[in-house]
């Protein structure tokens, strides 16, 4: 049996067997809705997997290894999958190893809503303009930009991590109601003052000691800290003066002793994981 083949693959391999809900010569779909592809599939391989679908039904696209992308493949998965299953995400790493160089292949998948895009150096966001109506995008990779789509008025949950280089520009996407940053040092955040539809914000392993602009910053009702290690209580003080806050999480601030520091007594709040934190001394 071919060692690379989808079928060695998932035969050899207890867990992988355990955890795939159909596969076939091009592609393997995981029971969690990770359908990732190999090949250019056939129309019986798609119909297939969306006969064999996990009770989740089909939640990710991704393409597993470099290979010339037949047209008939896009629209396969554009009609048949992303239609069917309009939650579907689509995953793409443009390093040069993925199955695209560039975003041009978005002309064949014009309903995705959910897309992300893992680069390296500048890519060329314009298709997403031209090609699609994205109400959810990923984007983040070495000094990738993001100037090219500030003005997606579709676009309402981003999430950009490690070094987007004019991350400055993100004021300018006044329709966002979530914002996730990742991987990322900033100075302050200043630059989303002008985000009025702001909802939700989470800072994943990075974000900033000056919090003083977050009161400013939309109408925000949910926020959220995970792994900003640097974080200690004096700069999560201006949380107090956020007037439409409904709920705070923190997971793995080794910082966080406990919430006295904190005057809102209707939020919600959620402490996981933070090892110096003592729930008794609080509040």
């Amino acid at each position: 049996m071919n060692k690379n083949s989808t079928k060695y693959q998932v035969e050899s391999s207890p867990a992988i067997k355990a955890s795939t809900a159909s596969y076939d010569e091009n592609y393997i779909l995981s029971k969690a809705g990770i359908l990732n592809v190999y090949g250019n599939c056939t129309i019986e391989e798609i119909e297939k997997a969306t006969r064999q679908q996990p009770d989740c039904g089909i939640t990710l696209i991704q393409f597993a290894r470099r290979f010339k992308v037949e047209e008939e493949l896009l629209i396969m998965l554009n009609g048949s999958v992303i239609k069917a299953f309009p939650n579907c995400s689509l995953a793409v790493s443009l390093n040069g190893y993925g199955a695209f160089d560039d975003l041009g292949f978005l002309e064949y998948l014009t309903d995705v809503s959910d897309l992300r895009i893992s680069g390296f150096g500048e890519v060329d966001l314009e298709p997403i303009n031209k090609y699609c109506r994205l109400k959810h995008l990923a984007i983040g990779g070495n000094n990738c930009r993001i100037e090219q789509i500030t003005n997606h008025d579709s676009i309402e949950s981003l999430f950009i991590f490690e070094k987007i280089k004019d991350i400055e520009l993100i004021g300018r996407m006044k329709p966002l109601k979530k914002l996730t940053i990742s991987k990322m040092t900033l100075k302050n955040l200043d630059f989303l003052k002008d985000l009025i539809a702001l909802k939700e914000l989470h800072f994943v392993l990075g974000g900033t000691k000056n919090l003083e602009a977050l009161p400013a910053i939309g109408r925000i009702e949910l926020l959220s800290f995970a792994a900003v290690k640097q974080l200690r209580m004096e700069h999560l003080k201006p949380i107090n003066e956020m007037s439409s806050l409904k709920k705070i999480k923190f997971d793995r601030l080794p910082h966080l002793l406990n919430l006295n520091w904190l005057n809102h007594k209707d939020v919600e709040i959620v402490v996981t994981h933070c090892k110096n934190y003592r729930k008794d001394l609080s509040r």
